[in-house]
């Protein structure tokens, strides 16, 4: 059975560049659509202009707090693991508690055995999306929920407010 990433070597690196690019000024759209059309871009990383490695799309989201470009690519077959020139993965670059939430779930839930560029396992089959789609749907749900309890509160406070004015 073939891998369900495109091996990366038949992308050139100019492609390769350009969909970085994209990524790192954060056109969601372009990286999606750029993935969709070329699914082998998921996963490059190639030396910048300095010969050191480039922050792969997935740091980029995880930086920009993008939940919804999270999910896209790791649902394309993003590699959590994936270290940049200063050793952080995309989980060591997030800053939105909601990401790193997403992040280590998806982790957790084996995507470290999708085959990646760096790992060099062209044969290993993706895992099921079901269980991190759960995770999602339930992450959503935590942040529905804590959000009607916030509003709850202010609602009583500021009926208590009412009652002694």
């Amino acid at each position: 059975m073939a891998s369900l990433i495109a091996n990366p070597c038949d992308i050139t690196l100019s492609d390769q560049h350009e969909f970085l690019n994209c990524a790192r000024e954060y056109q969601w759209d372009q990286v999606k659509r750029k993935i969709n059309s070329e699914p082998g871009l998921v996963n490059v990383q190639p030396c910048g202009r300095e010969g050191v490695v480039r922050w792969s799309a997935l740091h980029q989201a995880a930086l920009s707090g993008s939940l919804d470009a999270v999910r896209f690519l790791l649902e394309h077959g993003a590699a959590t693991d994936a270290v940049n020139s200063d050793g952080k993965t995309p989980m060591g670059v997030a800053k939105n508690k909601c990401v790193q939430s997403v992040l280590n779930e998806y982790a957790s839930l084996g995507s470290a055995m999708l085959p990646t560029p760096l790992r060099a396992t062209f044969g290993v089959t993706k895992p099921s999306l079901s269980k991190a789609v759960k995770v999602m749907k339930v992450t959503k749900a935590m942040k529905k929920q804590k959000k009607y309890q916030n509003r709850k509160r202010q609602k009583r406070q500021m009926s208590g407010l009412q009652r002694e004015v």
